[in-house]
């Protein structure tokens, strides 16, 4: 029972605190208007994320690099990356 707990209490932490990055990574690209990301990157990116990360709550950081370089680069590691619950 302690088991399931524990888990379930990582679980919701890292929901959390995916939260919190996709909010503060969409806040980012709301205030600055000069940097657009179009449909083609960001499907670039989902299948990334999906494909090497395992998960696309890492997408909207690389959104992030992405508008603010014009272009995706492999290899980038967002800042939810690295963090919360083991």
């Amino acid at each position: 029972m302690k088991k399931i707990s524990k888990k379930k209490l990582n679980n919701y932490k890292k929901h959390n605190y995916d939260h919190r990055h996709k909010m503060e990574a969409y806040q980012v690209i709301e205030k600055d208007t000069n940097y657009v990301l179009s449909n083609k990157n960001k499907s670039i990116i989902d299948e990334y994320a999906k494909e090497v990360l395992r998960s696309t709550v890492y997408s909207p950081w690389l959104y992030v690099y992405t508008a603010y370089n014009q272009k995706f680069i492999e290899g980038w590691l967002p800042d939810n990356y690295f963090g919360c619950c083991p």
